[in-house]
């Protein structure tokens, strides 16, 4: 199917309006490009509810008729990657991918280490018809998404999965914390405590071939696969602070339970 950048901007202001504060076009890409799906790279906003990244990837291919291919990956080339941070994110990917199974999303892993290191974003990047990923500005994400715009025809589109203010609407930089809170406390406000309406619309499942072999981490060993990893394993995993949604909602049960009068 070919769509071209204005239609896909098109599709992008027909959003509901949570999701097109949040999200713009990144890249036009070319005008003849063609796809097969569309893909939503996650790389940050490791959860099903509440994530305007992949709410937009599904509207977006509701809209067009296309697959959606959910995709996410953990390599071995950021930053003081270590035990400790792989494991974190391995855990929040193991409760991610639980919360995949019960839902209809085509949702595919895969873990960068020995024998396991091909460029597979970008190769499933340029069958894609559209990228849907997180705009999160920051090393070594961003320069990714650079890459890949350069390097592909595909359009790409960013969304603010991060922030209670987008982003976009911020309009400029502020080098005072009080400063940012004063020009977005009204935009705080009014979206802070708004109900995040769940995302209804039905996607065809992506059932094509892949470069890679998906990973279940509910069926794995993380000791054993983060020892493949060619990372620093000096630096372990906090065992009192798990990765993960659960684990995560335990911890705020308790903060709210014996932390705020505090």
């Amino acid at each position: 199917m070919s769509v071209s950048g204005g239609a896909w901007a098109e599709s992008l202001r027909s959003l509901p309006h949570h999701l097109r504060e949040r999200s713009h076009l990144y890249s036009n890409g070319s005008p003849n490009h063609r796809g097969e799906f569309v893909i939503c790279w996650l790389h940050h906003a490791f959860r099903v509810e509440e994530n305007p990244t992949l709410d937009v990837a599904r509207h977006l291919a509701s809209q067009s008729g296309l697959p959606l291919l959910i995709y996410q990956a953990v390599c071995e080339h950021y930053r003081y990657a270590s035990d400790r941070h792989h494991w974190f994110m391995l855990e929040g990917i193991r409760d991610l991918q639980e919360q995949m199974a019960h839902s209809e999303l085509s949702y595919f892993f895969h873990l960068g280490r020995p024998g396991n290191r091909e460029p597979h974003l970008k190769m499933l990047a340029k069958q894609a018809a559209i990228m849907v990923t997180e705009d999160f500005p920051l090393d070594p994400t961003m320069p990714w998404t650079e890459r890949l715009r350069d390097t592909t025809s595909t359009p790409i589109v960013l969304v603010d999965a991060a922030c209670v203010v987008p982003m976009k609407l911020v309009g400029q930089a502020y080098d005072r914390a009080f400063a940012y809170r004063d020009a977005t406390e009204s935009l705080y406000k009014e979206r802070v405590s708004r109900p995040w309406p769940e995302c209804t619309v039905a996607t065809k499942p992506y059932q094509g071939p892949l470069p890679f072999e998906p990973l279940d981490l509910r069926k794995a060993s993380l000791e054993e696969l983060i020892a493949e990893c060619n990372i620093d394993h000096a630096v372990g995993p906090v065992g009192d602070t798990r990765g993960g949604t659960t684990a995560g909602y335990q911890r705020w049960e308790e903060f709210k339970r014996h932390g705020l009068d505090r």
